[in-house]
């Protein structure tokens, strides 16, 4: 607490030389003097009114220097100010405890700290960007050195065998080798078609509206009936209706895990699909679960990667990109994908977490 001794108009002659607006209450809480400089910041005289609005627990209760902040419209020009205050108690000279309110108008400043955590919201939103882009890279040099190799010295190698000179007609053993020809070069095509959906995904532009979960679960549904003839028991938990979320990302995002699941159940005695949506606190939570093949979470930092598979082709055709685009997809749209091995029974659980 600082002493003060001091002519009360010197203290005043002070006072109104501060470019901070001051006002001096007694220990009564009643207002003893203010500067000329409050009357520009605030427009008004301050009064009895305006402390007990503004400083709902009186001052006369603080024995130590307190911050305080308020919004505060203008009377006149109806501008919305953003005002800092300090409380400082001190000494009168019959050692009463007065206080000193001063306030400064801070709106430039909390504008200039918006606009700055503007361009910091976009810059992180940039790095988000280019670390994408870099994994894209990554992907794609992955993909050309172990995903597409592979196939085309296949190619390469049966075409050879197939040119042999056999007298003019194709014997059954480069028949055999033509048909693998085929079936690498649709495997390339495949692949070369599956990177460029994910690239154009990576660019894609949000467009977040309300979407009713039944409606579009039961989409993906319906086109997973035209392609698989494995009847099965396809349970719901829906707790909520709607999410705000890409019509088209999300719908690519669900057809793509309950396809995985569809393929994972086929060859189980009693194949089983639980689809769950609910909410906590600020996000909503879509769940599909399967009791198919499940995999090795020994393996799980790998589940999302391009092209990277857990399974061999005979269990789960694909060369490996789609969980990949479903979690481009959720973190397009500011969400999380989560994976879960599941163990009583044998399975599979993948969980979108997406903003409210």
């Amino acid at each position: 607490m600082t002493k003060l001794s001091i002519d009360q108009k010197l203290l005043n002659g002070m006072l109104d030389s501060f470019n901070e607006g001051v006002i001096m209450l007694n220990p009564y809480g009643e207002v003893e003097y203010y500067n000329a400089t409050i009357e520009k910041v605030l427009g008004i005289v301050p009064d009895k009114e305006f402390i007990q609005k503004y400083f709902p627990s009186s001052p006369t209760n603080v024995l130590s220097v307190t911050h305080m902040h308020f919004m505060y419209t203008h009377p006149y020009t109806e501008t919305d100010l953003s005002i800092d205050t300090r409380v400082v108690p001190f000494n009168g000279s019959e050692q009463e405890i007065y206080y000193l309110i001063y306030l400064q108008d801070v709106s430039a400043l909390r504008k200039e700290q918006r606009q700055i955590k503007v361009l910091e919201d976009a810059m992180k939103q940039w790095q988000t960007k280019c670390t994408r882009l870099l994994d894209d890279i990554e992907s794609l040099r992955f993909a050309l050195s172990h995903g597409l190799s592979a196939p085309l010295r296949h190619i390469n190698g049966y075409a050879g065998f197939a040119l042999e000179d056999t007298d003019g007609r194709p014997s059954e053993e480069q028949v055999k080798y033509l048909e693998r020809i085929v079936g690498s070069s649709v495997k390339i095509k495949g692949l070369v078609r599956n990177l460029l959906d994910y690239i154009k995904i990576s660019k894609a532009e949000v467009h977040l509206q309300p979407l009713d979960i039944r409606l579009l679960i039961k989409d993906c549904l319906n086109n997973l009936e035209r392609y698989h003839t494995v009847k099965v028991t396809v349970e719901y938990d829906l707790e909520v209706n709607t999410l705000h979320a890409d019509e088209e990302l999300l719908k690519t995002a669900l057809q793509e895990l309950l396809d995985n699941a569809r393929v994972a159940v086929k060859s189980v005695i009693n194949p089983q699909i639980a689809i769950r949506a609910y909410q906590v606190h600020s996000f909503i939570y879509l769940e599909i679960q399967d009791n198919g093949v499940g995999y090795n979470p020994k393996y799980s930092d790998n589940l999302f990667k391009v092209f990277h598979k857990l399974h061999a082709i005979e269990i789960f055709p694909g060369n490996g990109i789609g969980l990949a685009m479903v979690q481009r997809i959720v973190e397009i749209m500011d969400g999380k994908v989560h994976a879960e091995a599941l163990t009583s029974p044998i399975g599979a659980k993948f969980t979108l977490q997406l903003p409210v």
